[in-house]
């Protein structure tokens, strides 16, 4: 279990400044935040994708949007404004 301490330790040292000691407390205490922020972007990208492959088809909304974009066409040129 060496390996993620030291990890950790040159992670805070990079960002510190200076080489210190660690201890894993310390580490879990300073680095918890770091962990959340990148478990909940974690968890919004698998629920946006989630999302966009599981995505119904709407064909009869397509087909009534057309319709109304027709109508509204046919508005317009009696109107003339297109």
């Amino acid at each position: 279990w060496h390996f993620p301490r030291a990890i950790a330790n040159a992670l805070l040292n990079l960002v510190g400044g200076g080489w210190t000691y660690y201890s894993w407390r310390e580490c879990i205490r300073i680095l918890s935040p770091l962990l959340v922020v990148a478990l909940l972007g974690i968890y919004a990208l698998s629920d946006i994708a989630y999302t966009v492959i599981t995505f119904n088809d709407c064909k009869d909304a397509s087909a009534e949007i057309e319709t109304q974009v027709a109508e509204a066409k046919k508005e317009m040129k009696r109107r003339k404004i297109a």
